[in-house]
Formats: C-alpha cells, structure tokens, sequence
C-alpha cells in the first residue's frame, strides 16, 4: 500500500501534464482558426483579406494631364462592398474622388463633390454625384471633358459596363457645366487616354 506522502510527487507531475496537454490544445485550437482565416502566415485567404471583408482588387482610375490633354491612367487596390459592377464602379469611382497620387496627374472631380451611388441599367452605370460636381466645377470645355470622361473611362474599366450615365443629386443633367451632352449614356473614349 502506498502512503499519502508517496503519491504527491505523481499527483503534482499528473497536473503539470494535464496543464500542458490543455496549453497544446489551446495552441491547436488557435493554429486552426488562423489557417481558416488566412493561410496561417498572415496572407488572406483566397477571395478575402483575412478580415472576412471583400476581395482586394485593382482597378484603374484616370486623371488629367497638366494641360489637360490627356487622361493618365493610375492603378489603385480597393475593396467593393461588392464584387458586382456597380460595386466596382463604385470603389473606383472613390479613387478618382480621393484625387491623384502620381506625379503629373490632376485632379478632375471638384473639391466637395460625392459619389452617392451607382446603379446599373442593363450595361449602363448609373453615376451619381452631389451637387458640388456641378457647382464647384472650374468650367470649361477642356476641364468639363477632363471631368466627364475621366469618370466614364474609369468606369468602363470594369467588365459589363458598357456606357455611362451621369445624374447629379439622383436628376438627369443635360451639361455638367454647359459644353458637352449628358443627356444619354456615354461610352469610353480611348482617345484620350495618353498611351
């Protein structure tokens, strides 16, 4: 028969063995749920950011010139809401907002003008901005075509948009500020894209 005294040194070792058999469990547990999330190296996840968020993805946004010539495309990593064309168009559409980060390049959106949504119609976005995309706009032919197309170029970067239609506060306009029609759809002009 064993005395109490004998039986503690097996006792203290059986709960160092247990506390490090939970301590590996925990470890396992959390190795698991970093795999699931991201890999487990840090890197997203296929389709995600490690977040459970959207998808990066790049598009690419134009701006103008110094002159005014030509639009000069910028690549941009953003995360859409969704990965549908409006939702695209939309993340893009706050880069061109958000202005240039390129040497060289102009800004072609007004300081204070918002993108409040875009909607598709078939193949045709939808773009809608506040009003201070026609309000606070500098004028001019050149600065107007610099402004419209830069944003119907940069949304026509993404599959299944076709055209363009801008609204401002959700109404049709005829003009952003008095020199080209914006009463129908307008497509991509790769003509003013500096190559």
């Amino acid at each position: 028969m064993m005395r109490v005294g004998a039986l503690r040194p097996v006792m203290r070792w059986a709960r160092w063995a247990l506390v490090a058999l939970l301590l590996l469990a925990l470890a396992g547990a959390a190795f698991a749920v970093g795999c699931r999330r991201g890999g487990g190296d840090g890197a997203p996840a296929p389709g995600g950011d490690g977040s459970g968020g959207a998808a990066m993805t790049t598009v690419t946004v134009y701006f103008s010139d110094g002159n005014g010539q030509y639009l000069l495309p910028e690549s941009r990593q953003v995360k859409a809401q969704d990965s549908s064309p409006a939702g695209l168009a939309a993340a893009a559409l706050n880069e061109l907002v958000a202005g240039p980060k390129a040497t060289g390049h102009v800004a072609t959106i007004p300081a204070g003008a918002v993108l409040r949504g875009v909607r598709m119609e078939g193949d045709i976005a939808v773009v809608d901005f506040s009003r201070e995309l026609q309000t606070k706009h500098w004028g001019g032919s050149t600065g107007e075509i610099m402004t419209v197309y830069s944003i119907v170029d940069t949304v026509t970067e993404i599959q299944g948009i076709t055209a363009v239609r801008l609204v401002i506060e959700g109404q049709p306009v005829d003009s952003l500020v008095g020199h080209l029609d914006l009463s129908g759809p307008l497509q991509r002009d790769e003509a003013l894209i500096q190559k």
